[in-house]
């Protein structure tokens, strides 16, 4: 078995089991570790700190699987690196989509309207915004399920399969989705018409 030296404090059966006790101690131990794996993944403080506790969140759930042949800060470190691929990801994705949703440029159709009103181009691009913010805002089960059904075209089934949960709970995400879609383009009505 090795051990860090640093480790020989820590019960990890106990911790296995769940002991808060010992899990502060293991996130006392890894802290500057998983910052600085949080850290290579993205640059912006407020999205370090989402990793950070992300990462956070993995090790407890993960604990069971920690067998304490190895050493501590490398089962971090690969736990950590998995999950920061993984955000990153999804985060190329979120933001490829977003871009297809919320263009650039305004569409040609409604270019005259709203290039000859600049409150109605501004309100356009507010709501832009908001859709941007909207997507950004959305729990990251009810994207991922939104992303392979809309977006991607699978079934609710192939999607569930995908996500390791049933098709209903699939479909209620999108539903959930679609609803603050609606909600949001229900608040913009006015100032898009």
């Amino acid at each position: 078995m090795t051990i860090d030296k640093n480790d020989t404090e820590i019960d990890f059966e106990a911790f296995r089991r769940g002991d808060p006790r010992e899990f502060e101690k293991v996130l006392d131990r890894v802290s500057g570790l998983v910052g600085d794996i949080a850290a290579l993944y993205t640059d912006n403080p407020d999205d370090q700190e989402d990793v950070y506790q992300e990462i956070c969140v993995r090790i407890w759930g993960q604990r069971h699987h920690y067998d304490d042949r190895g050493v501590l800060s490398s089962w971090v470190y690969k736990l950590g690196h998995r999950h920061g691929f993984n955000w990153r990801a999804k985060r190329v994705s979120q933001n490829g989509t977003i871009a297809r949703y919320s263009v650039g440029h305004v569409p040609r159709e409604h270019m005259g309207r709203l290039v000859g009103d600049p409150r109605r181009l501004l309100n356009y691009n507010q709501f832009l915004d908001a859709l941007e913010r909207a997507f950004e805002d959305l729990p990251p089960r009810q994207w991922e399920a939104f992303e392979l059904v809309v977006l991607e075209g699978n079934s609710p089934k192939q999607a569930a399969h995908k996500l390791g949960v049933t098709d209903t709970t699939v479909r209620s995400h999108v539903r959930h989705v679609r609803a603050r879609l609606r909600e949001l383009l229900e608040e913009c009505k006015d100032d898009l018409s």
